[in-house]
């Protein structure tokens, strides 16, 4: 008996119920992914924004720049969590151009007056000659409320003479565990 096809009353199952099952599976599955791949505390609102970055620079004898940077904690809900401020000076704080290069010419830089509710890290250095730069991290010993802000003070040292002239600009980053960075610069006065 040859086989015969029947009609889709006798299957129960019509074309169109089967298309739009089909739909309705594929559209289920990149959904359920997409909702497990994003961080329960990835709120758009948890931001740090650097609200003032000054600096007055000493050279002569003294060699050393007094800073003041703000952070604001732009979340209406979360405090921070590992607060830190990281600071890059450039060559000009860390190289003296008149020293006839080489090793000779690398200057060091003290962190010290570091106001209170902050530590300082140690100093570590990169490259050499005029890419030479140092960074230091600074970390929050309180963290910052929501909608509040927080100031760290310090006194920047450098070693040997100031040879490179005006200062420059000093980046400056702050960051917090499940938060937007915020970043902006320093730039000393004279």
């Amino acid at each position: 008996m040859p086989d015969q096809q029947k009609s889709p009353e006798q299957t129960g199952l019509s074309r169109r119920s089967l298309v739009r099952t089909a739909a309705h599976a594929a559209w289920a599955v990149p959904a359920v992914q997409v909702a497990a791949s994003v961080p329960a505390y990835a709120a758009a609102s948890d931001q740090l924004t650097i609200t003032s970055a000054t600096g007055e620079w000493t050279p002569a004898n003294n060699r050393r720049m007094d800073g003041s940077i703000t952070v604001r904690n732009d979340s209406p809900d979360d405090t921070t969590v590992n607060l830190q401020v990281t600071l890059t000076f450039p060559n000009i704080y860390v190289w003296d151009a008149n020293a006839g290069g080489g090793a000779g010419a690398n200057r060091t830089l003290a962190i010290t007056q570091v106001t209170g509710g902050w530590t300082a890290g140690t100093v570590t250095y990169s490259g050499t000659g005029t890419g030479r730069t140092a960074t230091v991290v600074f970390t929050a010993t309180a963290q910052i409320a929501p909608t509040a802000t927080r100031t760290l003070g310090f006194r920047a040292q450098s070693s040997g003479t100031q040879a490179n002239g005006s200062p420059a600009a000093i980046n400056v980053t702050a960051s917090s565990t499940g938060f937007v960075s915020g970043s902006g610069t320093l730039v000393p006065a004279p």
